[in-house]
């Protein structure tokens, strides 16, 4: 980036933005900070900049918005970088930042759009955000980092707070009640929050093409069931915790809330009526516990919706209504009913439609019969041949003559 432009001390919007600039962020700029009052705007986004963000970016105290994303910055964030009174968005994902965010982050009174994801950073979430003092933080993303220690349950006490991101971390504990104090939340992505890289470890580390790991430890309890009411929620995603609850039997849902993800955890019991008769944009429970039948009315799906509940126990008919569902995926892993020669009623649309071998609602009772009787016959037969190999051993043994003398 020219040198000269910096000297340009009426200059209120700078866009560099999408080009292949390198070198670190334009030093001159930050030398000239308390001249550049009146600067704004700085785009310095997807380029090529490299090193740190320098600590004298707090005498811009005129800007509203920077933006560094899609760079190669190293290093912490400025640690006074609260001091920038003005500005409201904040753009810094998919760089190299580590370390932790700076407490002063609190102090950014007018900030609405914090977006940190895909980066290193690291270090609990803690004093970072102030409900009473940042009133229009509505829009905050953390994902793809090393953060640790609990999820910060103060970012749902925002009053502005509408979307919150945090997929792919070190978070550990449970889910916070208070997010149930976020009225305006709708998007909530919380993926994966403590399968970080630092977080899990390798099953076969000695084969690394295995990808297979495992959390060095999984979230706590469930999910606070008022989460599901929460009045302008819209998508739900938490998917891969290892969260272990049951649904209750009657509990609200907000008729907002179209997306729901909760695959991969250890969730237990039957899937609600209140979820089966409701048609959703996004349904996934897969890979879960769950058991029990579908219900005859459950909900159909329009071609743009999804259904998934691969890979659990569920067993029973296939309801009629999922029949031409178009992205479906429900055979793989559980034990539906259905004509062998028809195949009917499995859904037509379900990748395993044309492989999958029938079961019924019995399934699970009769194969747990079934396998204990087997297990118990096959101790038997190994009671058995251990006793006729015992016997055979002690009629080999030479007999000793007791009276003979030595």
């Amino acid at each position: 980036i020219p040198t000269e432009l910096a000297n340009l001390v009426k200059l209120t919007y700078a866009d560099f933005g999408h080009n292949y600039f390198v070198g670190q962020f334009w030093p001159e700029l930050v030398n000239m900070g308390s001249y550049q009052q009146r600067l704004n705007y700085l785009y310095m986004n997807d380029n090529l900049l490299t090193g740190r963000i320098p600590e004298a970016i707090s005498t811009l105290a005129g800007l509203y918005a920077l933006y560094v994303s899609n760079n190669y910055f190293t290093g912490p964030l400025p640690s006074n970088i609260g001091n920038m009174s003005s500005l409201f968005v904040l753009w810094a994902q998919s760089n190299q930042f580590t370390g932790p965010i700076p407490e002063s982050f609190s102090r950014l009174s007018k900030l609405t759009e914090l977006f940190l994801d895909y980066n290193n950073f690291s270090g609990p979430v803690t004093n970072v955000f102030n409900h009473t003092l940042q009133k229009l933080l509505s829009d905050i993303n953390l994902s793809n980092n090393l953060f640790t220690g609990l999820l910060p349950a103060e970012v749902f006490n925002l009053d502005a707070l509408v979307s919150f991101t945090a997929i792919s971390n070190c978070f550990s504990g449970s889910l916070p009640i208070e997010i149930c104090n976020a009225k305006r939340l709708t998007y909530l992505s919380l993926d994966g929050i403590n399968t970080a890289s630092a977080c899990r470890s390798l099953i076969f580390p000695s084969i690394p093409q295995l990808k297979a790991y495992s959390r060095t430890s999984n979230m706590e309890g469930g999910i606070p069931m008022c989460v599901y009411n929460l009045s302008k929620l819209q998508s739900l995603h938490l998917s891969g915790n290892g969260l272990q609850y049951s649904f209750p039997k009657d509990f609200a849902i907000s008729p907002s809330l179209t997306d729901l993800s909760l695959s991969n955890n250890l969730i237990t019991g039957t899937i609600p009526d209140v979820i089966q008769t409701r048609e959703w944009v996004n349904l996934d429970l897969s890979y879960n516990r769950l058991r029990g039948t579908l219900r005859t009315n459950f909900a159909a799906y329009s071609p743009a919706s999804a259904l998934n509940l691969e890979v659990n126990h569920l067993s029973g008919n296939v309801p009629t209504s999922l029949r031409h569902t178009r992205n479906i995926s429900i055979l793989n892993g559980n034990f539906f009913a259905c004509d062998y020669t028809t195949r009917y009623p499995l859904p037509l649309f379900d990748p395993q439609y044309n492989i999958y071998t029938c079961g019924s609602n019995s399934f699970d009772a009769s194969m747990l019969v079934w396998f204990t009787c087997l297990f118990g016959f096959l101790v038997l037969l190994m009671l058995v041949f251990a006793s006729i190999r015992y016997y055979d051993v002690i009629q080999r043994q030479p007999c000793v003559d007791a009276t003979r003398s030595f």
